[in-house]
Order: structure tokens, then C-alpha cells, then sequence
């Protein structure tokens, strides 16, 4: 339902104008009587439609409604397509076609839409933006062929136009490694690793017999840097109503839904919001606790100090805090993603500071110390520690896997285990033991 009247009773502004508020202005629009399913040819057609848009610059097909021969305007009332192919959902059924065949795999987006004409018909709109994994060869039936969008149709895609495509791949990975460079997270074997403005602020306690509590300049410290891989056609955000959105109290995820992830201080910047916590104690220059970036474009970072130094060596990270916030940063990520659109991937980089020399400790709650081999405490020299003077871990998240990332409730996602493998394995340390085992 668009308004409060049924959709067969609006006209075609109405819909578009419901359409384009959804995506954006950017994306090319089309529209198809209804979704055939009843043979290979038929499938075939999908994945051709979508998967030029996908290698083109995006778009968006409708299921349901026909167009005019000869303006290409839709015809309303919508005719509509059905909602079920054989026992699944039209829904279910689209995305298994492409999934299954477009390789390499494409990020989509599915929705159906009410419009009165019955619960057994809807209209369906598939999404996709201009890819970043370009080109996407249909492969059904020994297809093996790529598709571009070009005058509202879909053709085979020439040979200059394939290494166009691939080109455009390297572009922008070249574009994130820039992205990266400027926040100090390309080279984690640099001294200057991570130090950028908003690091360089990190504060953690140290105390003294003669001084008492006070805070210092981190020495340890973990930031998560989620970066799109490609740039959508985002519309101009309202820095008011992302401060609105960002209320600390607004904003609460697994595995902790009492805590607040963000901080309560929101400050605009001159391409999206900061939100920081400042540090409780007085003392040096180094003043917050943690600090969250998150730029209009869909970029996210979260820096934060889950290490502690005992003595004059004991360098110890916390490995359950760093997955728990790692862990509701992927799902605060979703959300972003969901607000703004945005159906490509992200990469995700996790980043600590000095860690060499440093153990892993805080594990999950069957673990009971620093030995998971017996589950006793182990003394801190014989303990595994990580041989690098810093870590970064890089991993890409598709539209799919923030979708079951947000679905997975409690229970953790089977990304973030293997991130916390990961960070394990970073440390010396065989077994997964940040998480508890599956049931």
C-alpha cells in the first residue's frame, strides 16, 4: 500500500514517485507484466535482467506491471504477478534462481507490495546496484554469457565492454585501499598504524602508589573499519535526523540489548556524524574512551581500548569484549546499511594496535583460563602471545550475510565466529575459545 487507497486506484506518479523515494533517484526503472517461471528459458530471463543491471550502473525491475509499447510508461491498475511458484514464495524462488545462476554472485534486493488485486497476486521488485564484483555471467544451461543494460534493454555485452567492467573492479578496489590509507590502516607493519586523530584520543586508567587514577594515552586499542564497496547513489543525508536516529538509547544489539552501543555525545563532521564517549578520569591530552564515525556514504568506525597493561610487560587483550563489540558493530552496520540502500558489500577491517608480546585472555565461559587445551589457568610467561606488532583481519559482508547477522538473535552468527577464530588464531591460540561451542 502506497497510501491509505489501494494501489489499483493510484496513477503511475504515485507509484513511481513511492518507487524513487525507495532507491533513490539514480537507479534505471523497469517494468515487466508478470515473472514467467515455468521453465529454464524463463529463469534464464532473470538472471539475464538482473545481472545486466548488476554489470551496468543498477537498477530495478517490477514484477506486475505492464508498459506501454511505444512510451514505456507503466500501465495501471498493475496486473500483478503471483505470489507463490509451486510451495515457495515468489520471493524464495527468485533468489534461488539467482543465486544459483550468476557467478559470481551478486548482491540483490527482493520486496513484494500489496496493491488490491487479491492475496494471491503482489507486485515483486528486484534490486540491484552497479556491482563491484562485475562482470556476472549468467551460467544457466551452459548460458556462459555476459549482459549489459543498454537502451532499456538487455543485450549481450561486447569484449571492450567485459574489460570496461573489470577495470571498473580495480578502480575501486584501488578507491578502498585509498579510504583505508587515509585513516592509517594500510600497512599494519607501519609505526604510524592507526594513528589518526580520533586514535590518537584514546585514553585508558593507569594508576600509581603517588598519583592515584588517572588516564593516559592508549598504547592498546582495537578499532572495526566497515567500508562500501562501492559508491551508491545516496541521496543527501540530514545531519539532524542522523543525530536524531543515533540516540544512544535508541541503539541497542546483540549479544548485549541492555548496553548502549553508541556514544552519547553526537558531533557532525564535514562528511557524516561522530558520536564519542569521553574518558570519566582527568589527566593527559588523550581524552575518550571510545569514539564511533559513521559517514554518510555507509562508512563505519568504531575505535575503543579492550587491552589492559599490568606491571611493566603484562600485555594482555581482552578477546570477549572485542567480539561482543565486534558483534553489535556488524549488526549497528546492518542497520546503516538498510537506511541508506545500500545492497553492496562491505568490507570489514579489523584493526589492533600493538599487540606484539601480547596474550588473549577474557575467553567465553567454558574456558576457565589462558590454557584451552585443560581449561586451567595458565601463568602468564607460558601463555601463547601474538608475534606481530600489529593485527588487521580483512573480511568482505554481502547483503546476505548482514541479513542473517540481523536474524540470528542470541544466538552468534556463524560470521562472527569465524572472526573470532580468527582473532584466535592471531594470538596463537588453536581453539575458537571467544565463543561458547554450538549446542
Amino acid at each position: 500500500m502506497l497510501d491509505n487507497r489501494p494501489l489499483a486506484e493510484q496513477t503511475y506518479a504515485d507509484l513511481e514517485a513511492f518507487l524513487r523515494q525507495q532507491i533513490g533517484e539514480n537507479l534505471t526503472l523497469d517494468y515487466k507484466r508478470e515473472l514467467s517461471t515455468s521453465s529454464n528459458r524463463d529463469r534464464a530471463e532473470l538472471c539475464k535482467d538482473i545481472s545486466a543491471f548488476a554489470n551496468s550502473q543498477g537498477g530495478m525491475i517490477i514484477y506486475g506491471v505492464g508498459e506501454d509499447s511505444t512510451d514505456r510508461t507503466p500501465q495501471l491498475p498493475p496486473a500483478g504477478t503471483p505470489r507463490t511458484v509451486g510451495r515457495q514464495s515468489v520471493e524464495e524462488w527468485a533468489a534461488q534462481v539467482l543465486s544459483s545462476g550468476v557467478q559470481p554472485q551478486m548482491d540483490f534486493e527482493l520486496e513484494t507490495f500489496d496493491y488490491g488485486g487479491g492475496s494471491n497476486r503482489c507486485l515483486l521488485v528486484v534490486r540491484t546496484t552497479a556491482s563491484p564484483s562485475a562482470p556476472h555471467m549468467v551460467t544457466l544451461q551452459g548460458n556462459n554469457r555476459y549482459y549489459r543494460r543498454s537502451n532499456y534493454e538487455t543485450r549481450i555485452a561486447d569484449e571492450y565492454e567485459v574489460r570496461e567492467m573489470l577495470e571498473r573492479a580495480r578502480r575501486l578496489y584501488l578507491g578502498i585501499e585509498d579510504e583505508l590509507a587515509r585513516r592509517a590502516y594500510a600497512d599494519p607493519y607501519s609505526s604510524d598504524f592507526g594513528n589518526n586523530p580520533y586514535s590518537r584520543r584514546l585514553a585508558t586508567r593507569a594508576a600509581s602508589p603517588d598519583s592515584g587514577p588517572r588516564r593516559v594515552p592508549a598504547e592498546m586499542w582495537a578499532s572495526f573499519v566497515l567500508v562500501p564497496t562501492i559508491a551508491g547513489a545516496i541521496p543527501r543525508q540530514d545531519r539532524r535526523e542522523w543525530s536524531s536516529w543515533l540516540e544512544a538509547d535508541h541503539r541497542r544489539y546483540q549479544p548485549e540489548m541492555g548496553g548502549q552501543f553508541v556514544p552519547h555525545l553526537v558531533r557532525p563532521t564535514l562528511g557524516g556524524v561522530a558520536c564519542v564517549k569521553p574518558h570519566y578520569l582527568e589527566g593527559a591530552a588523550a581524552d575518550l574512551e571510545e569514539y564511533l564515525l559513521v559517514g554518510f556514504d555507509g562508512t563505519v568506525e568504531l575505535g575503543f581500548c579492550p587491552a589492559t597493561i599490568r606491571g611493566e610487560s603484562r600485555r594482555i587483550f581482552w578477546g570477549g569484549q572485542l567480539v561482543r563489540r565486534l558483534w553489535q558493530t556488524l549488526n549497528f552496520v546492518a542497520e546503516v546499511r538498510s537506511r541508506l540502500g545500500i545492497l553492496a558489500p562491505h568490507l570489514l577491517v579489523v584493526n589492533l594496535r600493538n599487540t606484539e608480546g601480547a596474550v588473549l585472555a577474557g575467553f567465553a565461559s567454558r574456558w576457565s583460563g589462558q590454557d584451552p587445551t585443560v581449561g586451567v589457568w595458565m601463568d602468564f610467561e607460558d601463555a601463547p602471545k601474538c608475534l606481530e606488532p600489529n593485527i588487521q583481519i580483512r573480511r568482505e559482508f554481502t547483503a546476505q550475510d548482514f541479513e542473517e547477522i540481523a536474524m540470528a538473535g542470541a544466538n552468534p552468527p556463524q560470521q562472527v565466529r569465524e572472526l573470532a577464530d580468527d582473532v584466535c588464531s592471531a594470538f596463537g591460540i588453536e581453539n575458537p575459545v571467544l565463543l561458547n561451542e554450538l549446542s
